[in-house]
C-alpha cells in the first residue's frame, strides 16, 4: 500500500484551498503541516514564481485583519468575560491584528538605522542578552 503524497504541482483549485485557510487564521505554516497541502518549501517556490498567488494570500491577509477587528469588538461589547480577561484576549488580538495587516501590506518596515549609544539603541531595538562566556570581555573588575 503506498502512502498518499502531498501536493507539489501548482494548481488553482488548491491556491483557492490555501488562501480559504489563511483567511480564517491561519499561517502559512500551519496551512503547510495539512497531509492534503504542499510542504512550505513547495509553497515558497510558488509565491517567488506566481505573483498572483502573491496578490490572493495578501488579499486574504487584509481580509483576515478585518475579521479579527471585528473579533476586538466583540469582545469590547460582550458581557462573558472579567475586565482583566477582556484586556488580555484584547491584546492578543490586537497583536494579531498588526500582525495581519503588515502581512496585507506587502512591504518589509524598515529596520531602525544608527549605531548604538551610551543611552541605548536606536527605538525598537532591544539589545541582545549576553551570556556568560559569549561576546566580548565585560568591564574589568566587575
Amino acid at each position: 500500500m503506498t502512502r498518499p503524497t502531498r501536493p507539489t504541482e501548482y494548481s488553482d483549485e488548491l491556491a483557492q484551498r490555501i488562501v480559504a485557510q489563511v483567511v480564517t487564521g491561519k499561517n502559512l505554516f500551519e496551512v503547510c503541516q495539512r497531509k492534503d497541502m504542499p510542504p512550505y518549501e513547495v509553497l515558497a517556490g510558488w509565491l517567488e514564481s506566481r505573483p498572483e498567488l502573491q496578490q490572493r494570500l495578501l488579499d486574504a491577509a487584509r481580509h483576515q485583519a478585518d475579521a479579527l477587528a471585528h473579533e476586538v469588538l466583540q469582545v469590547i461589547r460582550g458581557d462573558d468575560l472579567s475586565p482583566p480577561e477582556k484586556q488580555v484576549r484584547i491584546k492578543g488580538l490586537m497583536w494579531l491584528v498588526g500582525r495581519a495587516e503588515f502581512r496585507g501590506s506587502g512591504s518589509v518596515p524598515a529596520l531602525p538605522q544608527g549605531r548604538p549609544t551610551r543611552k541605548g539603541l536606536p527605538f525598537g531595538v532591544r539589545a541582545p542578552r549576553r551570556q556568560r562566556g559569549y561576546g566580548p570581555p565585560g568591564p574589568s573588575g566587575a
